[in-house]
């Protein structure tokens, strides 16, 4: 994988020179050139980590086998890409259209060109993770602005093209989902969970990140903004929220040890609806953003999905009819989970998403940017609330499954 000198560091640079080497790269353009372009950004408080732009191209040449209309990935201009670079997200989804997608199950949108500055050896990262879990929490904390530090040493640069998906029906997260798009969602999602499931293929990616190298890093945001998410939202919070919450505080290391135990697959790591569109016609999804998949046990997205977009009001009959639904996917695809192994999956993954979102607003890391983000983790968070109003988390481990 080449580094390229002359990849754009922002969409400021995106221009018609560029685009016409980049589209004869990717093999879609012939003849003649890219001569004006239109950008429209898009999925304003949905793309935390990058800029999504709707490209319009006007070509020297008209021909009907080059598209004219795409999506471009940059990495944003805020705050966040001193992170996102940091964390590898950019590297991670341009590795992942370039190494994964062609035989990966289900669809994504169409991957055109990408460019990057590679950093470093995925198996440093991995090691350095390694290392960072073997710290105890209190001394985690102090390296924090580490990370923020890090990130600023270098702007690498990183560019994706993919197709434009704007003749399909996109998902919206806060509005949230149906039963019937649910299960057209969570067919896929089982399919691709089936490809991968206890998959020897995926330790020889280093770049997918496994679930159990990142509990410490992850709680000690957690314990750093829970007071401040307490004060934030003490209108609406419970007793029994707040019981939760402390759980969380004392039992998350350990839970993820117990959650690590599971069989591993590919997780996507942001199965949202914000994330997906539908394609009426074929009955089918088409899922994009990759940028945080990594491997773990299949209640992580299962977990995730279910509770960012069924809404507070969904009763637990329905919510019990998915998680079946969902495990007969499975078995259509050769994998065999036990109802209840699959319901202790799904419980455990409902805690780790919500200790997740908790430090969202609060880390002094993400910028939300204005209206939606806010509005979408608000409403998540209460959506998982919502769904835990039935479980108890000490049965969990107390109760944990063997196959």
């Amino acid at each position: 994988m080449n580094n390229h000198t002359d990849i754009p560091l922002s969409l400021a640079e995106v221009d018609g020179p560029f685009l016409t080497s980049a589209l004869r790269e990717a093999g879609v353009l012939q003849k003649g050139e890219v001569v004006d372009i239109h950008t429209r950004v898009i999925g304003q408080g949905a793309g935390f980590m990058g800029e999504v732009v709707d490209l319009r191209l006007t070509l020297s040449e008209e021909s009907p086998d080059v598209p004219t209309q795409l999506i471009l990935k940059i990495p944003t201009a805020s705050r966040n890409r001193r992170i996102g670079q940091t964390l590898g997200i950019y590297e991670r989804e341009i590795r992942f259209y370039r190494e994964l997608q062609p035989r990966l199950g289900i669809r994504t949108p169409r991957h055109l060109y990408s460019a990057m500055d590679l950093s470093t050896d995925p198996h440093h990262t991995l090691k350095a993770l390694k290392w960072v879990n073997r710290m105890p929490i209190w001394l985690i904390r102090p390296a924090l602005p580490l990370l923020g530090w890090l990130g600023r040493r270098k702007t690498n640069r990183y560019i994706l093209i993919i197709e434009n998906l704007g003749g399909y029906r996109v998902g919206d997260q806060v509005a949230g989902c149906s039963i019937e798009d649910a299960k057209v969602a969570l067919k896929a999602m089982a399919r691709m969970h089936a490809q991968f499931w206890n998959s020897g293929e995926l330790t020889t990616l280093p770049w997918l990140v496994p679930i159990e190298l990142i509990p410490k890093p992850i709680h000690m945001m957690f314990l750093k903004t829970l007071n401040d998410f307490k004060i934030h939202h003490e209108g609406w919070l419970t007793n029994d929220h707040i019981t939760v919450l402390n759980w969380l505080k004392l039992h998350f290391i350990d839970l993820v040890k117990h959650i690590s135990l599971r069989p591993h697959t590919l997780l996507h790591g942001d199965f949202r609806l914000d994330n997906l569109c539908f394609d009426d016609t074929r009955g089918e999804i088409i899922l994009f953003d990759w940028q945080t998949l990594g491997t773990g046990p299949i209640g992580s997205d299962l977990a995730y999905f279910l509770s960012s977009s069924m809404s507070i009001d969904t009763n637990q009959n329905t919510m019990a009819e998915l998680i079946e639904y969902y495990r007969h996917q499975l078995a259509d695809n050769d994998v065999s989970i036990t109802p209840e192994a699959l319901q202790w999956e799904y419980e455990t993954g409902l805690l780790t998403v919500l200790h997740r979102t908790v430090p969202a607003q609060f880390q002094n890391i993400l910028d939300f940017g204005d209206g939606r983000g806010n509005d979408l983790i608000d409403t998540w968070i209460q959506r998982v609330f919502s769904k835990l109003s039935h479980v108890d988390p000490n049965r969990l481990l107390e109760k944990i499954p063997r196959s």
